[in-house]
């Protein structure tokens, strides 16, 4: 196995066969040399989301402190963990904070990804889970940024508005909508 100078892997084929050829594999993820994943390689690769995005995935986290214990220490090392947990970068991360009231000494943290399109939306989703598999991908990434574990963590939501190549009339609620009255004048007609 070989690499070029941009860490690039290069395959060998044909050595038997008589027909030689090199070929420049692209796009592969590599590690730091500190023990970093593959995932948050890739995930650097993305690149920042423009902040205007209209695709996005928002979901709420429960920590167990205050809002003066969450300073911006905590809360940059917050953003790194869910974009870890999440397969994107801190910069693609938005949060706002609120003190929970019946919860002395806890703190909602209401979270928004900012993806590039819908499939990227569909992509944050989809690599964050849900339930308890969320919380549990949340919880370990939160503990290698020297965070508490949350107390709570709610299912992410997508939103992505609907592009001028989709007819409203095609989605599933407008054609629920459609398709109820023409089902009632049926019924009626006998």
């Amino acid at each position: 196995m070989s690499f070029d100078s941009s860490r690039n892997l290069l395959v060998v084929t044909g050595a038997f066969s008589g027909s030689l050829g090199v070929y420049q594999v692209k796009g592969l993820p590599t590690c730091a040399s500190d023990g970093a994943t593959a995932a948050a390689a890739a995930a650097s690769e993305a690149g920042v989301v423009d902040k205007d995005s209209k695709h996005f995935v928002t979901l709420t986290v429960t920590l167990p402190y205050t809002k003066a214990e969450f300073d911006t220490a905590k809360q940059d090392k917050y953003k790194t963990a869910v974009a870890s947990a999440a397969g994107t970068i801190a910069a693609n991360i938005e949060i706002s904070i609120t003190e929970k009231r019946r919860r002395a000494g806890s703190v909602a943290v209401d979270t928004k990804i900012r993806a590039k399109d819908a499939a990227g939306a569909d992509k944050l989703a989809s690599t964050l889970g849900s339930g308890e598999a969320l919380k549990t991908k949340i919880n370990a990434e939160l503990t290698k940024q020297g965070l508490k574990e949350s107390t709570g963590v709610t299912d992410p939501y997508k939103f992505s508005p609907l592009t001028s190549s989709t007819p409203v009339a095609s989605s599933p609620a407008w054609a629920l909508a459609l398709a109820l009255p023409a089902f009632a004048f049926g019924l009626a007609r006998g």
